[in-house]
């Protein structure tokens, strides 16, 4: 369905599979992390999830687990997680492309977005 919906799925990187880019927010939303929800999927070039959320956290947001009508935004790791349903994308991308559709959020962010705009 989200293969539909988006369109296509994620490639490669360095012989891992890669998250689907295709349901990114564009353009790419001013990224503001001070008493922001955020909810994280797949697995991050950055470190390990706990790092991620760290980082969040000093940052002044924090993270939820699963994707809901308060979610802020949605960060995709640039790896595919071997857990999502699908080869490149999972439940809680599928659940934020239909929020995003219906409330205008959360935002649909990748993780390169991401650590481009908090660590710069």
């Amino acid at each position: 369905m989200l293969a539909e919906l988006v369109g296509g799925e994620g490639g490669t990187i360095g012989g891992e599979t890669a998250s689907t880019g295709l349901p990114l927010d564009d353009p790419l939303p001013l990224l503001e992390t001070p008493d922001r929800l955020f909810v994280l999927t797949g697995r991050f070039a950055y470190g390990t999830r706990a790092s991620c959320v760290e980082l969040i956290k000093n940052n002044g947001g924090w993270d939820e687990p699963r994707v809901t009508k308060q979610t802020d935004y949605l960060i995709i790791g640039a790896f595919a997680s071997r857990d999502w349903l699908q080869t490149s994308y999972g439940n809680k991308i599928k659940k934020a492309v239909e929020y995003r559709d219906k409330y205008s959020r959360p935002h649909i962010i990748s993780e390169e977005h991401w650590t481009r705009d908090v660590i710069g």
